[in-house]
């Protein structure tokens, strides 16, 4: 005689228990599977260049003295002055909270006053602003820079990242259907991460936290420029080592539409109209428009096209895709010279990280250097190598491209999770722009008139347990980076 299961003698625990597995089950598909927001994951025709300049950020050591070059925020902020029509601004950190035991320069109130300046001074420009909800964590409490532009008459949308996949599915699977209902609001009594100084927060924003999606990018763009960069406008990112392209040319009008897309998905502002682009396949210098899994895509294009003896530069502060990774290993086979300026992922806001997994990457990477591969940690105190940047010299064809911007070499990063945006360059060989990339490699990477990196035996890390952390956290997702 067979035993009753316990379902068959409670058919209703049957029902809750098939009825909580459907929900599972079709949140992880939707969460997985669901369609992009209309506008993302682009990669645009070729663009002719009117002007193109590219900038940097860096902070490094002088005869013991700690240096600090700038110049990204200063061109956007030029950007802001010149604009007759619009500024479009999206960026993923703009605020001032950060451990009140170090000291930073006030980089987001000079955002925000730059910003009201221009709308005070010519009303007619219209000036709107594109921006993580990280910036009130998650809706817990008002910004002060959000408050303040839009008492000036600024629009501020906050990014509506339910409409993103789920980048970690392990939580979000459940997260979605049982617990996002209930908002993030109430009395807080958990202390803030970001700083202890900032507003207590409750359990369910720090539940929310734990979606690990964003809106990452960091782009500026008005009628006459457009910047791309790496930099967020962060009280304590100030110090961080950062890139970013200047562009002028018919590409702003792509790049404007673009971030139209992203204010319309989220509180269904149109912000720009189209710009049909002219095929321009013959330019010999030229740029296009990459966002989400087409960095990927340009990344993996452009290491393939590599052959032996062409070079390839990257500077990257957080490298662990597995398909770019890939392409990469067999660049090195091919007798591709590849040098690497890395982040050791060991500072973050005065908090001490495991090198993971950028430590891991390279001990996976030197193991089949056979010469072909230098590896560079930037020496960091505190602050972050940041930049996100690819230089290649293609001998073989004559042409050097270039790619930067927001993107990190992570899944999140390049797989349709977050949004990202970069651009990517191609001139001839020995134009302004190869010569000066190349030469902001070569400076960091010698250390030319200051201490800029360390060699890779520094820090080499080639401990097993976190190489296997470092793939758990890559596949699943279960990671913030």
């Amino acid at each position: 005689m067979k035993c009753p299961t316990p379902f068959k003698k409670h058919p209703i625990l049957s029902s809750i228990v098939l009825c909580f597995a459907v929900i599972l089950i079709s949140s992880a598909l939707w969460g997985r599977f669901k369609p992009l927001p209309n506008g993302t994951s682009i990669e645009s025709e070729w663009f002719p260049v009117g002007e193109i300049t590219f900038l940097h950020d860096l902070t490094y050591r002088k005869e013991g003295e700690r240096q600090v070059e700038q110049e990204i925020f200063n061109h956007i902020f030029s950007l802001i002055e010149e604009a007759e029509e619009f500024v479009i601004l999206d960026m993923f950190l703009f605020n001032d909270e950060y451990n009140r035991e170090y000291t930073y320069p006030a980089l987001a109130q000079s955002l925000t006053d730059k910003l009201i300046e221009k709308k005070t001074s010519d009303p007619s420009v219209k000036i709107s602003v594109l921006t993580d909800p990280i910036n009130t964590f998650y809706g817990s409490y008002p910004s002060s820079m959000i408050e303040q532009l839009e008492e000036e008459g600024i629009s501020v949308t906050l990014t509506r990242l339910e409409a993103l996949r789920h980048s970690n599915p392990i939580f979000s699977t459940f997260y979605a259907p049982f617990i996002s209902h209930f908002g993030v609001e109430g009395n807080g009594w958990i202390s803030n991460p970001f700083s202890p100084d900032s507003p207590k927060v409750t359990l369910r924003a720090i539940l929310k936290t734990l979606n690990f999606r964003a809106n990452h990018r960091k782009v500026i763009v008005s009628e006459k420029q457009a910047i791309v960069s790496s930099a967020n406008p962060h009280d304590g990112s100030f110090y961080h080592c950062n890139i970013a392209f200047s562009i002028k040319g018919p590409i702003i009008g792509q790049i404007a539409h673009s971030e139209s897309k992203v204010s319309e998905f989220s509180a269904g502002k149109i912000l720009h109209e189209a710009v049909k682009p002219d095929s321009t396949e013959t330019e010999l210098t030229a740029v296009r428009w990459v966002t989400e899994e087409k960095v990927r895509k340009q990344w993996v294009e452009i290491i393939d096209e590599a052959k032996e003896g062409d070079k390839i530069d990257i500077a990257m502060f957080y490298i662990s895709e597995r398909k770019v990774i890939r392409a990469i290993k067999k660049a090195i086979k091919r007798g591709v010279g590849i040098r690497m300026v890395l982040d050791a992922n060991k500072d973050a806001f005065g908090r001490e990280k495991n090198g993971i997994p950028n430590r891991q990457v390279a001990s996976e990477l030197m193991h089949i250097a056979d010469g072909n591969l230098q590896i560079h940690w930037y020496h960091t105190e505190g602050e972050q190598f940041h930049s996100k940047l690819m230089a290649a010299t293609l001998s073989s064809q004559d042409r050097f491209f270039t790619i930067g911007g927001s993107a990190n070499l992570t899944r999140r990063n390049i797989c349709d999770y977050n949004l990202e945006a970069d651009v990517c360059v191609r001139t001839p060989l020995q134009s302004h722009l190869h010569q000066e990339i190349v030469d902001y490699f070569d400076r960091i990477c010698t250390n030319r008139d200051g201490t800029f990196t360390d060699s890779y035996e520094t820090v080499a890390d080639n401990s097993r347990v976190k190489k296997w952390i470092y793939r758990f956290q890559e596949f699943t997702g279960a990671c913030t980076f």
